[in-house]
């Protein structure tokens, strides 16, 4: 017998995307706490997409009282606050302590279900494409806040190398600029042959596109946030639902300005700039992970050379890898890949490759990087410090030849008509801040 499909965990939604579920929470959440409201957005939101949706809620916060119409909860948690007004309306119903989804036999999840009285206020909503705006959102943030010229010696003083203030102001100027001149000209689609357009969309049509897995959700202009710690990162993050979120496999059918994308992703980007702040070689410059499988001992060739043959198997590798750069030791690394990536973890037990043996195989066959993984030194935000700086870089010089594009993590979405340009500046910007060469592959 079939099993009835999952229920859709609650995402969180920037409170600019829907101008018209905002049109709803001040009719009829005026008097709630603005937190609470911003609860009741995100699951009005979500009903949107799905009629059903689990949500979170704390077991040892809910005290059920009988004899009235319905179940009343008291907690101190805005979400759910915000799950009882609209229960008090009669926007919702709820199941509590329903499972939502397979490997959380333990949750505490409950169903929330949108009733016919908010169906049919949504029935009255027209959709507009998603626009993120500018005036909300900082160019730079340290640890979460954002950069304040006036508080700059303060900030300096808690800095560690190779962050200073000096960096933090030429990161500044880099990211306004860019977020004022050069990504203000972007503007972001889907093939519309494959993808349905956000514009003038109905409610109704919009559940349907998403069943389907062809629905436009991201916002369609760029503006990017430089997130420092006080140790270093600095990547680029779009801080709302944007394309650096998407399915890769809505990323193929992108637009820049109506023009289809490409994406050009640097090869074992963190492995490769880790040896450079070491001073090292890198032995596997252009694939650190398929030799991790080449390595495991104790698997015969025949099942090594199946496994090389599923691309997914790298992709695993790869994620356990990286978690591992960011957690102290061994343990918490495949702690958190378990959690955090059921079905490559649930992939690597099918085919007899054990987290453990791919952490400790990893960290064996590169000697030249060992102290990222042994050491709880500030390393990890070191290497995310590098590659924000080429990745800044990479974005001014292709600025200069007028070449638009976006950046994702390790890699550079452009038009299809400029990758070979693309290709060319992303391998000189790397080459001039590590003076070193790296593989670029075009996807």
């Amino acid at each position: 017998m079939e099993e009835n499909p999952l229920p859709h965990f609650l995402e969180l939604i920037s409170s600019e995307k829907y101008p018209e579920i905002q049109n709803i929470i001040k009719d009829f959440f005026k008097k709630a706490d603005e937190p609470v409201r911003e609860n009741i957005y995100s699951m009005i939101s979500n009903f949107m997409y799905f009629k059903e949706i689990a949500v979170s809620r704390k077991r040892e916060t809910i005290l059920a009282f009988r004899g009235d119409n319905g179940p009343k909860w008291y907690t101190r948690h805005y979400a759910v606050k915000a799950q009882d007004e609209m229960l008090e309306r009669g926007l919702m119903k709820i199941e509590i302590g329903k499972r939502a989804r397979r490997g959380e036999e333990k949750g505490i999840s409950s169903i929330i279900t949108a009733t016919p009285k908010l169906e049919s206020i949504l029935r009255g909503i027209n959709l507009k494409p998603f626009k993120v705006n500018p005036d909300t959102h900082p160019s730079v943030t340290v640890e979460k806040a954002p950069f304040n010229f006036e508080k700059i010696k303060k900030i300096g003083e808690k800095l560690k190398p190779p962050l200073s203030s000096e960096v933090l102001m030429r990161a500044f100027f880099q990211t306004e600029y860019l977020n004022k001149k050069y990504f203000s000209q972007i503007e972001l689609g889907f093939d519309p042959e494959k993808i349905v357009p956000m514009e003038s969309m109905s409610f109704e049509a919009l559940r349907e596109e998403t069943k389907k897995g062809k629905i436009n959700f991201m916002a369609t202009n760029v503006f990017l946030t430089s997130m420092f710690s006080k140790e270093g990162g600095g990547r680029m993050y779009q801080r709302c639902h944007s394309f650096q979120n998407i399915k890769s496999g809505l990323r193929k059918l992108l637009t820049i300005n109506s023009s289809p994308t490409v994406e050009l992703d640097f090869s074992s980007m963190h492995v490769n700039s880790s040896y450079f702040i070491c001073n090292k070689k890198n032995p596997y410059p252009d694939d650190a992970y398929y030799p991790v499988l080449e390595n495991l001992s104790y698997l015969p060739f025949s099942e090594i050379d199946k496994a090389k043959e599923n691309p997914e198997i790298r992709k695993a590798i790869k994620k356990l890898v990286i978690i591992g750069f960011n957690t102290p030791n061994m343990h918490s690394c495949i702690k958190a890949f378990n959690f955090n990536n059921r079905e490559e973890s649930r992939l690597l037990k099918e085919s007899r490759i054990a987290p453990k043996e791919i952490y400790q195989t990893f960290v064996r066959i590169n000697p030249g990087i060992r102290e990222f993984f042994t050491s709880s030194s500030n390393k990890p935000h070191h290497v995310m410090f590098v590659e924000s700086q080429i990745m800044r870089e990479i974005m001014q010089d292709l600025d200069s030849k007028g070449i638009l594009g976006v950046p994702l993590h390790d890699e550079i979405i452009s038009k299809k008509e400029d990758k070979v340009k693309v290709y060319q500046t992303m391998k000189k910007s790397y080459q001039a801040i590590t003076e070193q060469d790296i593989n670029v592959k075009i996807e």
